[in-house]
Parts: structure tokens; C-alpha cells; sequence
């Protein structure tokens, strides 16, 4: 066993040297990101557009006054996450700039906790590497930790928890579920969850007896802590669903079945005819996330449950059963949470988060432990000359790993986004700060952050789970619509003055069949006019009867303030007026 222990590199150098290389690797990745994050003065990450934008208001009260958007982000945004951001604008540091840094600490943190919990289920430090850097490449090779949204603190605070309850550490596991319950609450659950199973099977264990002999107060403990997990737990999940939202209710399933925004092509696409994208493959709704086997060696996972079976017969395994008993209840866990989240349906947010963060964990420990085990068995069946190949599959395995990100056409893949008119940023941001801005164009995304000035609607703002909040911004959208393309400023006046909107961002091709259809390069951004129904039937009529949208028309010419790089702005105020003046029943 002793020389078992030498091949298997478990002396304090080894586990310094291997942890070191794994810290290296996270950094390098931070290092990256925060590269692509600060490029320039217009990059943005692209989740960050919806829950950073608003968080200005921290270095200027004054901001975004009255501003549905950012009152609603504001107000689903989890205390401990908002805090986080809060601090640092006390002393005038940027949240964008928090923003920009956070990924590459919460990828180290990651790291360095990932390392921990697979050396606590095996104690050998090369398979922490393992665990730790194939974690960092799938999570560096999709976008959640980069967002520095509240999901990227999924990853450091539920290993954090894991870490607690196998090494039955109090202030650990419940400090985990604590911030868990103040940075991504929805995962509070899956931590009950694990631990009640943990309970339950600890219990029967004692009942049956299983508990007597050398690990019986071993036991106890756990099943202490697991108690105590679950009581914290359920106080923080109980006092997260006591806060009242002023945007519910959430959206039943009834409504969501009746919108085109969550059937193929729709902004927030949920119910799908294919039954196995429905349930294993699909972002919102399903069992596994994409990619699960990013990087390759991720398919080793797979045969855990096998090689679990007979465990006793590697000695990287020997005392492996309470971690792999923990991983099967985090399973089990996991699958609960998931379940019910499908049967009450959007009350428990989307049912997938419950065990696609929880696989990308897992995933990466799992197959560790796997070629751990193939290093042993090749390591016992080698002889002679052919000691040493068997030696350097650690070796051969790291360096696989690390290469790996190299065969991606892009890695990391932080998802940032470079605005294309920095001219109209400008020109916007010297607007008064009580300014609301109108139009289609997918620039909008972009300008509450760029700009810090408000817009009426945008289809990055458009996430349709809470009714109170949705049901406000599709009437926007939808007369957005009805005034863009109507062919009466008497429209648009009235339009302007309903919404308070100031000023009209438009596209150069705003008025084209192409634009408003979605053909072409427009494709993309602009699908989701389609789902606006009959408003958007009706833009399309009006843009093909004479005399078309009064907008297109010259009379619009007057009121452009704006005009360069594709875009136009035009005062709505000069609009208005231009209604006003017109003789009564007829056209301006």
C-alpha cells in the first residue's frame, strides 16, 4: 500500500505541486477573460447588460428615475449579490469594472474548492488537478461564471457546501447555505434536498444497525450536521419566498402555453415537440446541459457507477465510499429538484438550473476519479521496462487537459459583446438623465449600459416569468410597434406622451420589408417583432400602403437630432409638435 501511495503522489510536495498547476491554469483563464472584459470603453458581457445596467444607480441616484427595466432587475437581484457590487461603488469603483474582475476570482475560488473536494473523496492530488481544470475549461468554455451574474456564484458556494459536509465541517456547509440563500437562492433548495436524502440514509443506517463499530460517532456527526443543513436551509428558503415582489405573479403555464415567446423561435423558447431535446438536451427545461462532455475527457464519467460498484479493489478508492455516497445524494438531490420543478412549473424558476449547474460539477470529479482508477490498473499491469509509461499517465493526462482549450476555436468564451456606435453612446449620454428612448433597433440592448440612459423597451430586457413585469413590457413593445410604423404622427404624438418617451433610436433600415420581417442580416436580431401579434401585422401593412409609415417620411427630417453610423435619432418633442401644428384631419 505504501508503494501504492508513492506512485499515486501523496506527499505535501505533490499536492503543493499539482494544486499550484491547477491555480495556474484558473488564473491564466481569469487573466483572459478580464482581457476580453476591459478591451475597450464599449464591451459588455452579455447576460451582464440586464443585471449590471441598473447597479449605476449605486455611483448615481439619480439614474434610470421611474425606469420599469431597471426597478424590475433591481428588485430580483439576491441581497448578498447586490451588496457585492454595492461596496465597491462607495468608494466610486465602477460595477462594470466588479463585473469585469469577479469572473477571474470566483474561477480561482472555484478552482482551489473543486481541488479540495476531490482530494477529500480520493486523496491524491493529481486527480484534484484533474478535477479543477477540466471544471475550469467547461465552465470558461460557456459563458455562466464569465457573466458575473448571480448563477456564476453557483459554482464556488455549492462546492463549498460539499466541502463542508465531507470533511463534516459546521461553519463550512451551513455558511455555504447561508450565502447560497443571499447569492442564487434557487440552489438553497438542491442543498436541502441533498442533505435531507444524506438524513434519511444516515438514519436508516442506524436504525438498521449499520452505524456500530469504529464509525458510529462518525456517523452521528454527520447526521447531525445534515439535520441542522436543512433546518438552516428551510429558514432561508422561507424567508426568501417571504419577500414580496410588486412584479408577480409568476407566469402559469396556462399563459406561457398561450405565447409565442415560449414556443420554437420565441425569446425565452420552453415547450419543444421533440421530446429528447425537451428533457435532456434543451437550455431551460432539460435533465443535462450542452457540451457535457467539453472537455473530452469528460466521457470517462460515465462508467463511475461501475468502477463504484468495486471500489474496495483500488486502493485510490479505498476510502472513497462516503465521498461517493455524498455525490449519489446530491444525485438523487439534485433529480428531486428537478422534478418538482416541473410540476409547478416557473414557480421554482426553470427546472434545468437544478441540475445542469449541479452536472457541470460533477461531471469533471467523476471522471477524475475514473482515470485515477485507470492509472492504478494500467500502473498494476505494466511491468519492466514499461513501469515508467504507466508512471507518466498523470503527466500525460495533465498535459491533455491543458492543451485541450487549444483545439477550441474559442476559449474562453466569455460571451463579451463590443458596441458598434460609440457615436450614438455619446450623443445619448448627454441627454438628461430623466430621458426615455424609443425604436426597434438592437442597439436599444446596448444603451442603459453604454449610455446610462433609459429605454422603453429592449429584447434583452424581455424576460417574460413574472406577469406583473412582462405584461407591462409586451404592451410597450407592441405599441412601440403600432407607432413606429403608423402612417398618423397624431399616433406617435399620443404614443409619446402615454410613455413619457423623449427621443426615437432608429436603424437606417428601419422601414424595409427585410428590417421588420427578419430576413437576412436582420434575421437574428430581429425574430422577436413576430411574437407582438396583431401589432406586428399591422406594422407590416402599413409599411406597404401608401403613404407608409410617418416616420419614414420626409416630415421626420425636421426632428432628426442625430444622424451617423447607420442610425438616426429624432426628438420626440419636435414630433409632437409637428402633430400639433398639423391642420386637423389631414396628414403633417
Amino acid at each position: 500500500m505504501e508503494a501504492r501511495g508513492r506512485f499515486l503522489g501523496r506527499s505535501r510536495l505533490a499536492t503543493g505541486l499539482w494544486l499550484g498547476l491547477a491555480v495556474g491554469f484558473a488564473i491564466a483563464c481569469g487573466w483572459a477573460s478580464v482581457t476580453a472584459a476591459l478591451a475597450g470603453t464599449y464591451v459588455v458581457q452579455d447576460d451582464a447588460r440586464q443585471h449590471l445596467f441598473w447597479m449605476r444607480r449605486y455611483l448615481d441616484p439619480g439614474l434610470f428615475p421611474g425606469d420599469l427595466l431597471a426597478d424590475y432587475f433591481q428588485s430580483v437581484a439576491p441581497w448578498g449579490y447586490q451588496l457585492l457590487y454595492w461596496l465597491p461603488a462607495q468608494v466610486g469603483i465602477d460595477p462594470l469594472v466588479v463585473g469585469a474582475w469577479m469572473p477571474a476570482l470566483l474561477g480561482l475560488i472555484t478552482t482551489v474548492l473543486a481541488f479540495r473536494v476531490a482530494i477529500a473523496i480520493a486523496p491524491v492530488p493529481w486527480l484534484g488537478f484533474l478535477a479543477a481544470t477540466q471544471l475550469n475549461i467547461s465552465l470558461w468554455i460557456r459563458d455562466d461564471l464569465a457573466s458575473a451574474t448571480p448563477r456564476a456564484f453557483v459554482f464556488p458556494l455549492f462546492l463549498a457546501f460539499l466541502d463542508g459536509v465531507l470533511r463534516s465541517s459546521w461553519p463550512l456547509t451551513l455558511g455555504a447555505i447561508a450565502l447560497l440563500g443571499l447569492f442564487y437562492p434557487q440552489y438553497v433548495l438542491v442543498a436541502v434536498a441533498t442533505l435531507t436524502v444524506r438524513a434519511a440514509m444516515l438514519a436508516y443506517g442506524r436504525y438498521r444497525g449499520d452505524g456500530r463499530g469504529d464509525r458510529a460517532p462518525e456517523n452521528l456527526k454527520s447526521l447531525r450536521l445534515a439535520l441542522a443543513g436543512v433546518g438552516l436551509g428551510v429558514m432561508t428558503l422561507c424567508l426568501y419566498k417571504s419577500q414580496s415582489s410588486a412584479y408577480g405573479p409568476v407566469i402559469s403555464v396556462e399563459q406561457a402555453r398561450s405565447l409565442p415567446e415560449f414556443v420554437s423561435g420565441g425569446r425565452a423558447v420552453f415547450f419543444r415537440d421533440d421530446w429528447a431535446a425537451y428533457w435532456l438536451m434543451s437550455h431551460r427545461s432539460s435533465l443535462l446541459p450542452k457540451a457535457i462532455f467539453t472537455p473530452v475527457t469528460l466521457i470517462a464519467a460515465v462508467v463511475l457507477p461501475a468502477i463504484a460498484a468495486t471500489r474496495r479493489r483500488w486502493s485510490i478508492l479505498a476510502t472513497a465510499g462516503p465521498g461517493l455516497a455524498l455525490l449519489g445524494q446530491w444525485i438523487l438531490g439534485s433529480l428531486l429538484c428537478f422534478g418538482m420543478a416541473h410540476l409547478v412549473l416557473f414557480r421554482l424558476h426553470l427546472p434545468g438550473r437544478y441540475t445542469q449547474y449541479g452536472t457541470m460539477i460533477l461531471m469533471p470529479i467523476a471522471a477524475a476519479l475514473v482515470w485515477g482508477v485507470g492509472a492504478e490498473m494500467l500502473g498494476h499491469r505494466a511491468a519492466g521496462k514499461w513501469r515508467w509509461a504507466a508512471r507518466s499517465l498523470p503527466v500525460l493526462l495533465a498535459a491533455a487537459v491543458l492543451l485541450y482549450p487549444f483545439s477550441l476555436g474559442r476559449f474562453p468564451n466569455g460571451q463579451y459583446l463590443g458596441g458598434r456606435a460609440p457615436a450614438v453612446y455619446e450623443f445619448l449620454a448627454a441627454l438628461p438623465e430623466d430621458a426615455v428612448i424609443a425604436g426597434m433597433s438592437d442597439e436599444l440592448d446596448n444603451v442603459p449600459t453604454f449610455a446610462r440612459r433609459s429605454v422603453l423597451s429592449a429584447r434583452e430586457y424581455g424576460i417574460p416569468y413574472h406577469w406583473g413585469y412582462y405584461a407591462q413590457f409586451r404592451d410597450r413593445v407592441a405599441a412601440t410597434l403600432e407607432a413606429l410604423y403608423s402612417p398618423d404622427l397624431g399616433a406617435v404624438a399620443a404614443f409619446q406622451e402615454r410613455y413619457g418617451v423623449d427621443f426615437w433610436l432608429l436603424d437606417a433600415e428601419t422601414f424595409t420589408l427585410p428590417y421588420l420581417r427578419a430576413e437576412g442580416s436582420w434575421m437574428r436580431e430581429n425574430r422577436w417583432f413576430a411574437q407582438f401579434q396583431p401589432a406586428f401585422d399591422r406594422a407590416i401593412a402599413h409599411l406597404q400602403t401608401p403613404p407608409g409609415p410617418t416616420l419614414a417620411n420626409a416630415i421626420a427630417a425636421p426632428c432628426i437630432v442625430f444622424q451617423g453610423s447607420g442610425f438616426q435619432v429624432l426628438d420626440g418633442s419636435c414630433l409632437t409638435q409637428l402633430a400639433a401644428a398639423a391642420p386637423q384631419g389631414q396628414p403633417p
